[in-house]
């Protein structure tokens, strides 16, 4: 099963819609947030905490003739001058299709690469999140057709048989001094680590996240899924993506029944180009590895995965999952034209963009290159190897062969030749 059902949807008349109804005075409350969220995104100074009460407001949504009652807000990022996004929270009593907490984003925030990742996280990772196309109309007005992403939450995790398992992530109120979005030199502090404790156990979670957001390797193995890690960061290296845990974008999962720490991951719609260095090694590029002081400023995230990318154990792990993703390579360039053609349509048809078609169609084309190019990165990194040999001679009859290996994947002596004629001019 798909991720994005494709087969149900031909046009926009096949798409699901979101019906929204607010009474009057609760719209005038949204024009009044709207009011407000966009002065804060005019400015990154803010120290005005009003500015950031973009709270939730009552409403009704209406979906293939059942009503649900709702609360609604905007969503980071809402370009609110054109096109705005919304996050909607379904009362417990009544949730939609199994959800509580979904993200509605314009396709320009979430669109092809974005549910191409949502299709690698179900078959690599192991959770199912649900995303699809959606039209919205608030209070019968025409908003244009959104992609509807589940949030994480209890009802996500549960649904994927992850019961007992508790949420970290971290306070995204940019209110603070810094030149910088998601991060700041507190973002990681207990004071702006918002803890959903879903389990309602007390087994030292707050102190496992810190520990591992700090402490060094050697301690780091002792709290999370070394594989699952492996994974995700195999498929941030696709995305070439250091946004996702970038600052407060990052999300952890804490099981408590086997006591692990799992990221979630979440691409947005970014997919970047790899770069490399002379060996085709790309992990300098994406963690910012071998900064001096100056530059510390610009790594904008936790040591963790800088820690985890220079142990030579488990980048081997990693690049085993990036081998599969090269084995991958047609299967994934084919779900990414299936996804690409639907929504590309989708696009050209929906006039509430908020971009020309143009921009949709060149950022596909550009998304996909890039998508091409970091699979044969990907290639020509796991392919690079040289080997280096010294033969040396201890006595007339004693010789040691030296062999160091140059690569970034094990390799394997097949055999060994030796001519021993050869042998006995060497000094």
């Amino acid at each position: 099963e798909k991720i994005l059902k494709l087969e149900e949807i031909s046009s926009t008349e096949n798409i699901t819609t979101f019906h929204i109804i607010l009474p009057n005075n609760n719209l005038k409350l949204l024009e009044k947030n709207k009011a407000l969220v966009k002065k804060v995104h005019s400015s990154y100074l803010a120290n005005d905490k009003s500015l950031f009460d973009n709270n939730y407001i009552k409403s009704r949504v209406q979906i293939d003739g059942k009503t649900y009652k709702a609360k609604l807000k905007f969503h980071a990022g809402s370009d609110l001058n054109k096109k705005s996004q919304y996050r909607i929270k379904f009362k417990k009593s009544k949730l939609y299709d199994g959800m509580r907490s979904i993200s509605l984003l314009t396709l320009s925030k979430s669109n092809a690469s974005a549910a191409l990742s949502y299709e690698l996280q179900k078959k690599y990772l192991g959770l199912k999140v649900k995303t699809r196309l959606v039209k919205v109309k608030i209070n019968g007005l025409e908003q244009g057709v959104y992609m509807l992403e589940e949030r994480l939450g209890k009802e996500l995790l549960e649904r994927n048989n992850l019961s007992g398992v508790d949420i970290f992530k971290f306070d995204n109120t940019w209110d603070h001094q810094y030149n910088t979005n998601h991060s700041h030199p507190f973002v990681y502090t207990q004071a702006n680590t918002k803890f959903d404790n879903i389990s309602k156990r007390d087994v030292g979670q707050k102190y496992i996240i810190d520990n591992i957001l700090s402490s060094k390797l050697k301690d780091i193995y002792k709290y999370i899924d070394k594989d699952y890690f492996a994974k995700y960061m195999a498929i941030l290296a696709l995305y070439a993506d250091r946004h996702s845990i970038d600052g407060d974008n990052i999300k952890f999962m804490y099981n408590t029944s086997n006591s692990r720490v799992y990221p979630f991951l979440r691409t947005e719609h970014v997919l970047y180009k790899l770069e490399t260095s002379g060996n085709f090694s790309f992990d300098k590029f994406l963690y910012n590895i071998n900064l001096d002081d100056k530059q510390k400023n610009k790594r904008f995230y936790s040591g963790l995965f800088v820690d985890l990318i220079q142990d030579k154990e488990f980048r081997e792990l990693r690049n085993k999952y990036l081998y599969q993703f090269v084995l991958d390579k047609d299967e994934l360039l084919k779900d990414y034209d299936s996804i690409n053609n639907l929504i590309q349509n989708i696009t050209d048809a929906d006039s509430s963009n908020l971009f020309p078609t143009r921009f949709y169609r060149f950022n596909f084309k550009k998304k996909r290159k890039h998508l091409v190019n970091n699979l044969n990165t990907i290639k020509k990194y796991l392919e690079y190897n040289k080997i280096y040999m010294n033969l040396n001679r201890y006595s007339e009859k004693s010789y040691i062969l030296e062999i160091s290996a140059d690569s970034h994947s094990p390799l394997v002596i097949d055999h060994i030749n030796l001519d021993i004629n050869s042998a006995k001019s060497i000094y």
